[in-house]
This record gives C-alpha cells, structure tokens and sequence, in this order.
C-alpha cells in the first residue's frame, strides 16, 4: 500500500518489497540538484556520517552534523546540552532549509522549526521523540544501554527534556514521521502522537522495523524521503 493510496488514515504502512563553530565531525557537500539546502541531523550516536548511507540513495547532499560529546565523537568545552547543539546547527539557518532528523536530533529539528518557522520548509523525523512525553507513551529507557555502548558520552544526554506538545501545533512546516512497529525506544505510539500534534504530518510505518531503521531498511526510507523533500520543489 503506497503512501498517495492512504486516504482518510493516520498514517500508512509502508509494504516492504522482498528482493556559530564548525567541529571537526561535521562535513559539508554543496547543494546541486536542489534549490533548498537539507540538515542532515543524527541521534545521541553523534556520528556525521550516519545519514551519507541514506543521502547517497536518494540522491542528496547537504550538511551533515555530528555531536560533539556523544557517541564516540570527541568532546568540545562550548556544548554542554541540547540548547548548544540547537545554536551549533542554527548558525547554518541562514536560508530555507529542510531537516532529516533521527531520534534524539529530531528534537533538536523541531526546537529549530519553532525557532525559525519561516526558515523550515520540510521536516523528516525518524523515530524521535520530538519533545513529546515518550515514556507516557510506552517507550522503554535507553539510558542503560547507550552509556554501556559509549562510555565516554556526555552525561547531560539523559537530562530530562522540554515537553514540547503544546507547542508543536504551531510549526506550519509539512512534516513526514517515519517510524517502525517494533521500536521499544519510541514506539508507534509517539510517532502518533507527533502526526495528532502536527498541523500537516504523514506518518508511515515501516512493518518489523526497530530503532535503526534509517540502517537496516535505508533503501527504504531513502525513498520515503526524497519523494517528501521533492514535493517541496
């Protein structure tokens, strides 16, 4: 069942077919084939280079943002918590822009749509908890597990977060939610959640997906994405 074949639904279930400073994580190619430049923003994993897998099959440049202080990647002594990561990326909203975001960065997206609502086109958010209360919802912790695979992370990742949903009806941006039936970090239920929130949200759920979606199923979700982001063209 395709995404333009959904009418009068929440969200469309995706058939699987079989067969201010620059830090060093952070690279840019320049935009060729696309008028609007697109953020490339990861989750706590922190790693640039984690969306190239995905841009690559959907034919995308862009800029691409790694974390510093989270996941593996080297610390920086000016980002101490989100609000840093949040300026570190506005410095490049200088011109219309569209946001990829995974997990945690599509909080750090939808913080940007609201700081710049004239700014942010389009938005594609994998798996996020976008600011809505995810254990309400169902979500299991992840503290546990993503300090034992990077401990060296920075602590304040798994500082409480903003409740964003009485702000979120605000965003006019056309936001397509990605997300899998099988993610016990944000389940379905979020993803929800967020398209009830939006005032113009998609919501596709990919069958058997978990929280590394955009990975195990990125030919997939390539797809998703460039038909979202050249609607916009």
């Amino acid at each position: 069942m395709s995404i333009d074949d959904q009418q009068g639904t929440d969200y469309a279930i995706v058939a699987i077919p079989i067969a201010g400073f620059v830090q060093p994580s952070l690279f840019i190619d320049m935009m060729t084939s696309c008028a609007t430049q697109t953020l490339f923003l990861p989750g706590a994993g922190g790693s640039a280079s984690f969306w190239k897998p995905v841009a690559d099959l959907a034919g995308l440049d862009g800029v691409f943002f790694g974390w510093p202080g989270l996941g593996d990647e080297p610390a920086n002594p000016q980002v101490n918590g989100l609000d840093d990561l949040v300026d570190m990326v506005l410095d490049h909203v200088r011109e219309p822009v569209n946001i990829v975001a995974q997990s945690m960065g599509g909080l750090i997206a939808i913080r940007l749509a609201l700081a710049r609502p004239m700014m942010v086109k389009r938005l594609v958010l994998v798996v996020t908890s976008g600011g809505v209360p995810v254990a309400d919802l169902g979500g299991s912790d992840w503290r546990a597990d993503y300090f034992a695979a990077y401990p060296g992370a920075a602590s304040w990742i798994a500082h409480p977060t903003e409740d964003l949903s009485d702000r979120i009806p605000s965003i006019d941006a056309a936001a397509l939610l990605i997300w899998g039936d099988n993610d016990p970090i944000s389940p379905i239920a979020v993803g929800e959640r967020l398209s009830a929130l939006f005032p113009n949200a998609q919501l596709c759920v990919i069958p058997g997906a978990d929280h590394d979606l955009a990975q195990t199923h990125a030919e997939i979700v390539a797809n998703m994405i460039e038909r979202h982001l050249s609607a916009a063209m």
